[in-house]
């Protein structure tokens, strides 16, 4: 370690608790952590000794002891806090802070690449750009031409009691839908929710059609065949987007055909709101995300998020959208 106290720091020009910090700090070198030992020896190497006093000197004050008060006592007591009391030194405030910083900069990249990967493994890195190469340009049109976009939201329960009627979900569900799209600059969302139980055989006799249970959400002929029977079953809806709720299976838990309906798995109300908001980006043009915590992204630290909370579009999607805005405003 090197020492500190060439000509000029121990001078007559530093106060009485100056010389204290610099002779502890030569004296107990083992109270005093490897980073702090680097950055004084750096400044004392670059001839900058009231440089490092300084610095040991904010070290003390970063306790909330004046450094005017210390005395050598008072500086020895002070470095116990970094010390177990067995002696083994604990790491420092700075240490900390950088280890903790790996940690949560290791996390993210791997979740980023989390997010990739799951958009490659499901097929979808074709929906990640460009911007507007997806979508229902009739809705985008609308919301360019200053006009609210009505979602309506609707719970399709086949032979089973609607337990999710109550109106906690409902609102729930239709107040983060609003919240999130109504994010996006000059979108303006007015979302209802309803639910419905009809027995399988009101079903058939009104649509003759697919049941929600048969339907895998990946499969474009089984989604195709559903959205025709339910609306055939809500053929009063006028929405200009119905986001259908029901037992769906397959390896998606949602999906958007870019014609205004969306089906979505039944999960949560968390859960459900985020891939309904989800699917609604695709309609307005949205494309995947490379930023982990968005609601376009394949993120396992968003879907995890998304059963206890509402997650946002993030700047990259906005940007994404206003690419989609200006691109339309220019055709």
């Amino acid at each position: 370690m090197t020492t500190l106290g060439g000509e000029g720091v121990l001078g007559t020009d530093f106060d009485e608790s100056t010389i204290t910090i610099v002779r502890h700090y030569n004296e107990h070198p083992e109270q005093y952590s490897d980073v702090d030992i680097e950055i004084v020896s750096e400044y004392i190497s670059n001839g900058q000794d009231e440089l490092a006093v300084q610095y040991l000197a904010q070290k003390r004050n970063d306790t909330g002891v004046p450094v005017s008060s210390c005395s050598l006592p008072d500086l020895v007591e002070l470095s116990q806090e970094y010390r177990e009391d067995d002696g083994s030194k604990l790491p420092s405030r700075r240490q900390f802070l950088k280890t903790a910083g790996r940690f949560g900069a290791g996390i993210f990249i791997a979740d980023s690449a989390a997010n990739i990967g799951g958009q490659v493994w499901y097929d979808q890195s074709r929906f990640h750009h460009p911007p507007g190469d997806i979508g229902n340009l009739q809705l985008i049109q609308k919301v360019l031409d200053g006009q609210p976009v009505s979602i309506d939201i609707h719970n399709l329960y086949l032979d089973e009691t609607a337990e999710n009627q109550e109106s906690s979900y409902g609102r729930e569900v239709a107040a983060s839908v609003e919240t999130v799209q109504s994010d996006l600059v000059d979108v303006s969302v007015r979302a209802q929710y309803s639910t419905s139980s009809p027995t399988t055989e009101e079903w058939k006799t009104v649509t003759d059609g697919i049941s929600p249970d048969q339907v895998a959400l990946d499969d474009a002929e089984s989604i195709f065949s559903f959205i025709l029977a339910f609306h055939t079953y809500r053929e009063n809806t006028d929405a200009d987007v119905t986001a259908v709720i029901s037992d769906f299976k397959g390896n998606h838990s949602g999906v958007s055909g870019g014609i205004g309906t969306v089906l979505i798995e039944r999960n949560n109300a968390d859960r459900d709101a985020d891939i309904i908001n989800h699917e609604i980006g695709h309609e307005l043009g949205l494309p995947h995300t490379l930023f982990s915590f968005d609601v376009m992204s394949y993120s396992v630290l968003a879907h995890n998020a998304s059963h206890l909370t509402t997650v946002p579009y993030s700047p990259e999607s906005q940007f994404n959208w206003d690419q989609i805005r200006d691109n339309l405003d220019q055709a």
